[in-house]
């Protein structure tokens, strides 16, 4: 975790606002890394803000796929017994990052008025999870910078 500056300098006239409060964030308030730019990537934070939809996508689509494996079934077989349902909340860090919070639940193949398969356990969606995300990745291709991997 990044450290903290911990002397506040004075905010500039030119800083921005912030939404919540309409006061300017104190230099004090927000991680070193941030505020130098030969520790922060600012062009990564930008890239991965910017494509952090594709991620996502990415992984719903290869966690039905590390389910369906898990269970020994086809995608088409799996999808006919279970449904993966996903709520996501997206909001942005202190160092400007995109961050998720989501909720995954397995259904029967009809919603939640069924329950899932007696074989789609907590322990598989939990594999299934951590090996979905292991896979995905995303490159982004800028002029400027080139091509960048994202994860």
């Amino acid at each position: 975790m990044p450290s903290v500056i911990e002397a506040p300098a004075p905010a500039s006239a030119s800083a921005p606002k912030t939404a919540a409060t309409g006061s300017r964030p104190s230099p004090a308030c927000l991680p070193a890394a941030l505020l130098d730019p030969t520790t922060y990537d600012y062009a990564g934070a930008v890239l991965f803000n910017a494509h952090a939809s594709a991620p996502w996508a990415r992984f719903t689509i290869y966690l039905r796929r590390e389910i369906a494996a898990r269970l020994g079934l086809t995608q088409k077989a799996a999808r006919a017994v279970l449904g993966v349902s996903f709520a996501k909340v997206a909001e942005y860090q202190k160092r400007g990052l995109v961050h998720f919070h989501t909720v995954i639940r397995l259904d029967g193949p009809h919603g939640s008025i069924q329950p899932p398969t007696a074989s789609s356990t907590v322990a598989v969606l939990a594999d299934a999870i951590r090996a979905a995300a292991a896979r995905f990745r995303v490159t982004a291709v800028s002029d400027a910078l080139g091509e960048r991997e994202l994860t």
